[in-house]
């Protein structure tokens, strides 16, 4: 609750409180903060460090802080059990590999690719403007008919969804335009723009 106003939206309020219902209360939960051990910290850690390497530490983060409070609030008393369990938890070395990117002159036989394929209506067309736009996956997938001006040929995303946390306008060319007026077929209650098959 305190940190909850610092945070973009309430959905990583609720990632922040799920991944503990998930990976730390079954274990732990039920454990009196002042006596969580470095080994508790391990039993938690452990299972997932290396399979769910960015959970693993996210939640280690998640953990530093819950620590940090109970100390200033004096309901934890030694050093940080989190820290003192660090070092027991096995090195994970980055796979160095990402994505490759297409080249631009690439970028007209992809669409192209992507027009007949036979993936989904709402993917293909999610997909396409997603390379027109150069935003990311979720910003796109997340896109609202109510950040969508078509008279003024602007899509502008609200602060709370971008990573910058701020306002970001994106002109819609004449492509874009199809795009969103063909996707007007698939209107939604949730007012998404391109809303999934399986959820809406």
């Amino acid at each position: 609750k305190l940190n909850a106003p610092t945070w973009k939206n309430k959905k990583h309020s609720d990632q922040w409180i799920s991944s503990l219902e998930r990976h730390v209360f079954p274990l732990i939960g039920d454990t009196a903060i002042s006596e969580v051990t470095s080994s508790d910290i391990l039993r938690v850690l452990s299972p997932i460090w290396v399979e769910k390497s960015d959970t693993a530490k996210k939640i280690r983060q998640r953990l530093r802080m819950v620590i940090k409070w109970a100390k200033a609030q004096g309901y934890y008393e030694g050093e940080d059990p989190v820290e003192l369990a660090e070092p027991a938890l096995p090195r994970v070395k980055p796979s160095g590999k990402h994505f490759k990117s297409a080249s631009y002159e690439d970028l007209p036989e992809i669409v192209g690719q992507l027009q007949s394929s036979q993936i989904s209506l709402p993917t293909r067309l999610a997909l396409e403007f997603l390379i027109l736009s150069a935003c990311r996956t979720t910003e796109v997938l997340e896109a609202h008919w109510s950040e969508i001006d078509l008279d003024k040929r602007l899509w502008v995303i609200p602060a709370e969804r971008m990573k910058a946390n701020k306002l970001h306008e994106v002109p819609l060319t004449d492509r874009m335009i199809e795009i969103l007026e063909m996707a007007t077929i698939m209107k939604a209650d949730t007012g998404l723009v391109f809303p999934s098959q399986i959820n809406g």
